[in-house]
């Protein structure tokens, strides 16, 4: 089975990626059930946050060569 992504999580909680990212990273005006329901969607499907994608939207990185 492939990796859940931000968009799998907000189809299976009815919500837009947005809202999940927001969820995630504990900011915006969110009702709390709104994130209860995301968090368990997260856990439900195994989403993992990629950091070396987000580098590569945000075209940088936190390494030191």
């Amino acid at each position: 089975m492939a990796k859940a992504t931000i968009a799998d999580v907000a189809k299976y909680c009815g919500v837009s990626t947005a809202t999940v990212s927001m969820a995630l990273t504990n900011k915006g005006r969110i009702s709390t059930a709104t994130r209860e329901r995301v968090l368990e969607g997260v856990r439900h499907l195994g989403y993992v946050y990629n950091q070396a994608a987000a580098n590569l939207r945000h075209k940088r990185s936190n390494l030191v060569a």
